[in-house]
């Protein structure tokens, strides 16, 4: 048998440029949610760096304070210790030169102590006994000095006449208290 096919055959259609249509969409498609996805994790990986931006410089701000703080305590502590230093401090030198101009010509300081409370000792080696006693009259005309005490040093006299046939010396020992006010007002007005 023969068979005869009168109708028309039918033609193959080219699946090539859709199959090359469809692969490119899916590659695009796929490019994009590659690119997407990339940026988002971008942005969130950018959110973190500006958070810890953000929290490294509020530690700064926080460390700088501390220090500013620390800095303000210290400048403070310092500032009482100057405050009581310049508060403690007394002229020693002028009074010391002070006691040193009422020393009659043949007088000399043997030794000379100065305690924060005012309190002065002196030892004086003096020529004659008048001497003493015009260093003394000297002393308690001086407004600033109060509760004035003075002792002699007999044994030194004696031992030193004894070892030497030269003119005695007497030793006196002079203690006192600085009225400090005073004697600062009376420096004060003698500056002026």
């Amino acid at each position: 048998m023969v068979e005869i096919n009168l109708l028309e055959e039918k033609e193959k259609r080219n699946m090539v440029p859709l199959l090359i249509l469809l692969l490119a969409i899916v590659l695009l498609s796929s490019s994009m949610l590659y690119l997407y996805t990339t940026q988002q994790s971008l942005k969130q990986e950018q959110q973190e760096i500006e958070q810890q931006i953000s929290m490294v410089q509020n530690e700064q701000k926080i460390l700088q304070q501390s220090k500013q703080d620390e800095k303000q305590v210290a400048r403070e502590n310092l500032q009482e210790k100057v405050g009581y230093v310049q508060s403690t401090i007394f002229p020693s030198v002028d009074l010391l030169q002070r006691l040193i101009e009422l020393l009659p010509e043949e007088g000399y300081f043997l030794t000379y102590s100065y305690e924060d409370a005012g309190d002065i000792s002196i030892d004086v080696q003096f020529d004659s006994m008048q001497e003493i006693a015009k260093y003394t009259n000297a002393l308690e005309h001086e407004t600033y000095l109060e509760e004035l005490l003075v002792s002699m040093d007999t044994e030194s006299k004696e031992e030193e006449q004894s070892s030497t046939n030269l003119l005695p010396r007497y030793i006196a020992n002079y203690s006192f208290v600085v009225d400090e006010e005073v004697w600062e007002k009376e420096l004060d007005e003698n500056e002026d």
